[in-house]
């Protein structure tokens, strides 16, 4: 269990003997050193009052330099937690930004599909009326681009791919001489 910080004057009584000191419990082990440098420097004071004012004047000048530097430290820490925070919210709204970026491009590119779709097969898009218009029955299809707006009937429709599969009248064939002839 460990024991709480305590100043030489909360002590009834320190034994002179360094091996028989109740220390602080220091898990971290980062005051060890200090407490073999302050037994050495106890132990040279030598029973001169100089000294031993020096020692304690030091101790307490170490004491309020730690206070110090602990209070900039938590200053330090708050402002990075704070920093840390600021840039969450930023990374959160550049983000939800590019979400809605990418929202609008896939929106836009529907209409446009959307679009392209009601053109092939005749359909008018809400236009400025808010209206639309339901494709054609029957067996007529739209016009192929560069035709007049009205659509093929059927006849046309088979002519059209019997053209298609003609070949070309009077076709010119060349005979190249043969060598040697």
């Amino acid at each position: 269990m460990a024991k709480e910080s305590t100043t030489v004057t909360d002590k009834k009584s320190v034994p002179s003997n360094p091996m028989d000191v109740e220390w602080p419990q220091d898990v971290a082990g980062f005051s060890t050193m200090l407490r073999k440098e302050g037994v050495r420097a106890a132990g040279r004071v030598n029973g001169k009052k100089d000294k031993l004012s020096l020692l304690i004047e030091t101790l307490d000048t170490l004491k309020a330099h730690a206070v110090s530097r602990y209070k900039a430290q938590k200053e330090i820490e708050a402002q990075a937690d704070r920093s840390a925070e600021q840039r969450a919210i930023r990374e959160a709204e550049r983000a939800e930004r590019f979400r809605q970026q990418q929202i609008a491009k896939y929106r836009a590119e529907v209409e446009r599909l959307e679009g392209a779709h009601a053109e092939l097969t005749g359909e008018a898009t809400e236009g400025s009326r808010g209206e639309t218009s339901q494709p054609e029955t029957g067996s007529a299809t739209p016009a192929p681009a560069g035709r007049n707006s009205e659509p093929m009937t059927a006849k046309e429709k088979k002519e059209a791919q019997e053209a298609k599969k003609l070949p070309a009248a009077n076709p010119v064939t060349y005979d190249a001489p043969k060598p040697g002839q």
